[in-house]
């Protein structure tokens, strides 16, 4: 759901018709995100051209620099190092880039437009009422995983800074509309079905 809206977001803002994603290793969590980001963005944009890189190092900062400065608007990144890289990039280049995990900001703030929030409180909550409940159960029992997302709010998302004003109003309900849509379930589905 973080990466969906993050396309939505990254396409909505874009100048020309650009956009990026920038990941460290193709792992499955990752490959998600950035399946969601592409899908996010061609709801918005069917035409939009996506570039997308995984530096194959999750701690490559002079790699995912460089890669962010391949000509795109707008970059997602989905990885702890890498990511520094990409907002480096993104005020160097005075293009906007979205973050992950945290509200970055204030890494650049002229340049983070927005970016995934991961909210841990909520799923940590639903861990311990499991446990209370005697209804925790192992992953080798039950497949049952802690996903966070969305619709359980373990996902938010950080405010959208936007100083260049490259989001109109009508830009900025579409992206609260999208949000709204991924929290109550309504936009699901959107992933290839190799990695659902």
């Amino acid at each position: 759901a973080g990466g969906y809206e993050m396309g939505v977001i990254a396409a909505l803002a874009k100048q020309t018709n650009k956009i990026g994603v920038i990941g460290g290793a193709d792992a499955s969590e990752i490959k998600r995100g950035h399946e969601g980001f592409k899908a996010g963005a061609k709801s918005i944009n069917p035409d939009i051209e996506i570039q997308e890189v995984y530096t194959g190092d999750w701690t490559d900062t002079a790699g995912a620099k460089e890669a962010a400065i391949a000509g795109v608007d707008v970059i997602w990144h989905s990885g702890d190092g890498i990511g520094l890289g990409v907002v480096q990039a993104a005020a160097e280049k005075d293009m906007y880039c979205l973050g992950n995990v945290a509200d970055q900001k204030t890494l650049a703030e002229n340049n983070v437009l927005s970016g995934v929030v991961y909210q841990w409180d909520a799923i940590i909550a639903n861990v311990f009422d499991d446990i209370n409940n005697g209804t925790f159960k192992g992953r080798a029992e039950d497949d049952r995983y802690y996903w966070i997302n969305a619709e359980n709010n373990g996902l938010g998302i950080a405010d959208i800074n936007d100083p260049k004003g490259w989001l109109t109003d009508d830009d900025k309900q579409v992206i609260a509309d999208t949000w709204s849509k991924l929290q109550s379930g309504e936009i699901k589905d959107y992933l290839p079905e190799d990695i659902q």
